[in-house]
């Protein structure tokens, strides 16, 4: 009778431990293919129906991009939002060829607040960022590029941020773009973003758009 409970004991852990297993990789993995991917594709499919024009600005980037109304926040600017929930540096290396494409006069460029939590290295996050600099300048020398930093997210995720935001300036820089560091103007005492600018530790409430507008206008306005 001991040795069917043990026996039972045995099978039991074994298969909470495959379920937590499943909880931490497979379902994680299961939200990427499901959701994140195809939200990916329908992004891109519309921004390859509706192509940037030489007149446009285009902002690019992740979520934080993404949700963003610029047209609302720029109502006498031609603005275009390429923004795309999930995106990380690397994600917008492969796809930034389709933004170049159409020569804006301006792309101001944030991402990266991603790559921490995906597990990528700053390394690779500079990587990603030459890499997004060069096809730009490549594909459209004449356009201006604005890259703005990582904005603040949790506390622990702190001193990671200001060794990538680091890197990516020094990436900025040296592909002849404006860097425009954000960051003093959303981070609280604690390192952490200001609580009355989001409401989640990552993305913006309306008062955050209203400070991130104010801080770019002068350089989406300018000839």
């Amino acid at each position: 009778m001991e040795r069917k409970a043990l026996i039972a004991s045995i099978i039991l852990n074994v298969f909470l431990f495959f379920s937590v297993l499943g909880l931490s990789y497979g379902w994680p993995l299961f939200i990427h293919v499901k959701q994140v991917l195809p939200k990916r594709e329908r992004h891109v499919s519309f921004f390859a129906e509706f192509p940037l024009s030489k007149s446009d600005v285009a902002f690019v980037g992740d979520a934080i991009t993404g949700e963003a109304r610029w047209a609302e926040l720029f109502p006498n600017s031609p603005v275009k939002n390429r923004g795309v929930a999930g995106d990380t540096t690397e994600d917008v290396a492969l796809r930034i060829g389709q933004v170049a494409a159409g020569q804006p006069a301006k792309i101001f460029l944030m991402v990266g607040g991603g790559d921490a939590e995906d597990e990528k290295t700053v390394g690779q996050t500079a990587a990603s960022y030459a890499a997004i600099l060069e096809r730009i300048r490549t594909d459209a020398p004449e356009t201006e590029v604005f890259v703005q930093s990582i904005l603040p997210r949790s506390v622990e995720s702190w001193p990671q941020l200001e060794e990538r935001n680091d890197a990516i300036r020094r990436i900025a820089e040296a592909n002849g773009a404006t860097f425009i560091d954000l960051v003093p103007l959303f981070v609280a005492e604690n390192d952490a973003i200001r609580g009355d600018l989001s409401n989640d530790n990552a993305h913006l409430l309306a008062p955050g758009y209203i400070i991130w507008r104010d801080a770019i206008a002068a350089y989406v306005a300018s000839d």
